[in-house]
């Protein structure tokens, strides 16, 4: 999870008595999350690299990103500044080959590319382990110049994973786009079934996944309708001629226990909320919303499922798009509340599962503010009074957001239920610029994002190494940081500083000692005790109770006071106790 420095109307600081470490409070100060720092300058300059699709995979998060000649190419990071770098040059020439749909499968990065490399120039299936060595074509395809995929990509449907297999939409200028399958191997991509026979298209979109049936939308020449297919080779069926005839216009397919929600249009009542359990007799309408014939459509957006509750935006009977909720029924499919009265919409968009509760934007009459809603009309009301929050993202029981306040433009704010809104970081952007953060990703437990600076432009942010105690910078918390915390004690360092407080102090020892062990995988755990040898000397990895007395200091202090350190009582083995003075002395 993501360690947060919480906000609290003290500051604590530590003494030794005997074996224990006794808390005292300290003057009354506001203290805010964490700062968020500029992980590298992958094309430096003003225009920046803009990072797109951040993707974790195990110990490595990937990204879409510009290089120096301005051609957009696969990046990787570790985490650290000189761990972030260009994978590969994919396409060779100045081109750029423009990875998309960037998606995890059994521990390695599966993405579309524009290529001419092994194949003609088109857009192909590649993987990747993070080296250039492990970086390479998948299978080509399309057999020709042209190439699998939307070039470039016009055509957003990501990668769909079920059981040993991941699905996406492809086109091998044979059949058209079809639905396609692959276990990673070039043996094992194959196409799935000829949905509209010969060579035109079955245009598939909107893969979604309920157990071991995947749904789709794609049309065999009579409109689009639902499918569904267990990914068996040949093996897929419409589920219901919604729209005998016509297109049914499916969008927004989502899971909700074992049934499908989306909205379609069956040509009578127009675009309504419908449901469907896989079988024709089970796929049925949920609600006419918006009474009125064909032509009087709620078009139901943003389907999201909070704890058996599905909430979605809809136009009302009386014109305006507002936030409604479904228990499935007909008689359970109401809407929540009139965030703005009269004739305007509240236009809610972003709806955000967290913690049980659903998290929005929606303009309440005066601005655009964030939401939270439990699904009643009391439990729905704004959390914030910043204006214009976008690019919601829950990450591990705080919710990140981007918004706009008064001097310091649109900028990074989170949220945690019980807890005030604050703004989580300092202003990225220097004075009234907005950094305007977006892309917010969890990589082992710490925040990453893509935010805009004057100097840098678009780059990749990240977490404070400081704000868990990582100290030295180096993916793990561990004996190293306690080094650089002796090092830089009563000083102003901010790379030490983890409470942000201005000065390193034994509050920063105390968020150090909160994250002992944490480490970015796959690097393994620390080791419990003893010397080790770095290369560069200081390497050896205290447990938290072997920490020396005399570095057990309070803020202000340069050393611990000989009659404190002489009241600890250390039953360690010598050996320990002496490695630990020796290394830290």
């Amino acid at each position: 999870m993501i360690r947060r420095s919480r906000p609290r109307s003290t500051y604590q600081r530590s003494a030794v008595i005997g074996r224990t470490l006794r808390i005292e409070s300290l003057e009354t100060r506001r203290m805010l999350a964490f700062d968020v720092i500029q992980l590298a300058d992958a094309r430096p300059g003003p225009a920046g690299s803009a990072p797109q699709e951040l993707t974790v995979v195990g110990g490595t998060m990937f990204f879409s990103a510009e290089n120096v000649a301005g051609n957009r190419e696969l990046w990787k990071s570790d985490g650290t500044p000189s761990g972030t770098l260009q994978i590969e040059e994919i396409f060779y020439s100045e081109h750029a080959s423009y990875p998309s749909q960037l998606t995890p499968f059994n521990g390695l990065l599966y993405f579309q590319a524009h290529t001419n490399s092994g194949s003609p120039i088109g857009r192909e299936l590649w993987r990747s382990d993070g080296t250039a060595a492990g970086t390479f074509l998948v299978k080509n395809i399309y057999f020709g110049s042209g190439g699998a995929f939307d070039a470039p990509p016009t055509t957003r449907t990501p990668f769909a994973v079920m059981n040993d297999a991941f699905y996406f939409r492809a086109n091998d200028g044979v059949h058209g786009v079809e639905l396609w399958r692959s276990n990673g191997t070039e043996a094992g991509t194959t196409r799935v079934t000829d949905i509209n026979p010969g060579d035109a298209s079955a245009n598939v979109r909107d893969l979604t996944v309920i157990g071991n049936t995947l749904y789709f939308v794609a049309d065999n020449g009579a409109g689009s309708q639902l499918w569904r297919t267990d990914g068996t080779p040949g093996v897929a069926a419409m589920v219901k001629d919604i729209r005998p005839g016509g297109d049914a216009e499916l969008a927004y397919l989502t899971p909700m226990g074992d049934a499908l929600y989306f909205r379609a249009n069956d040509g009578i009542t127009g675009i309504e909320l419908w449901k469907s359990d896989g079988t024709a007799e089970g796929t049925v309408r949920v609600k006419d919303i918006r009474p009125g014939g064909p032509t009087s459509s709620a078009f139901p957006n943003e389907l999201t499922n909070v704890n058996g509750t599905l909430f979605f935006t809809a136009i009302d009977a009386g014109g305006n798009r507002e936030l409604h909720k479904s228990d499935g029924t007909t008689l359970g499919t109401i809407k929540v509340k009139e965030i703005n009265a009269g004739l305007a919409s509240a236009d809610p968009k972003e709806l955000t599962e967290m913690g049980g509760a659903l998290y929005f934007t929606a303009n309440d009459g005066a601005a655009r503010r964030l939401f939270r809603s439990d699904g009643s009309d009391a439990g729905t009301a704004s959390i914030v009074a910043a204006t214009n929050p976008a690019s919601l993202a829950a990450l591990n029981g705080t919710l990140f957001f981007a918004a706009e306040s008064p001097g310091a433009g649109v900028e990074l704010w989170s949220y945690t239920a019980g807890a005030a809104p604050l703004v989580a970081t300092q202003n990225i952007a220097a004075d009234a610029t907005s950094s305007s953060p977006r892309e917010m990703v969890d990589f082992a437990g710490r925040l990453f994002l893509v935010a805009t600076t004057p100097g840098s432009g678009t780059e990749v942010f990240r977490q404070s190494p400081a704000s868990y105690g990582n100290y030295a910078d180096d993916r793990r918390v561990d004996g190293m940081d306690f080094v650089a915390w002796q090092r830089s004690l009563g000083g102003a360092s901010t790379a030490v500083d983890g409470d942000r407080s201005g000065v390193v102090d034994a509050n920063d020892l105390n968020i150090w000692r909160a994250n002992f062990g944490f480490a970015f995988p796959p690097l393994p755990d620390p080791p419990t005790g003893g010397p080790t040898s770095s290369g560069g000397g200081l390497a050896y990895i205290p447990p938290i109770s072997f920490i020396p007395a005399t570095h057990l200091v309070a803020a202000g202090e340069s050393s611990v006071p000989s009659d404190r350190a002489a009241a600890i009582a250390r039953p360690e083995p010598d050996e320990v106790r002496d490695a630990a003075f020796a290394q830290f002395a």
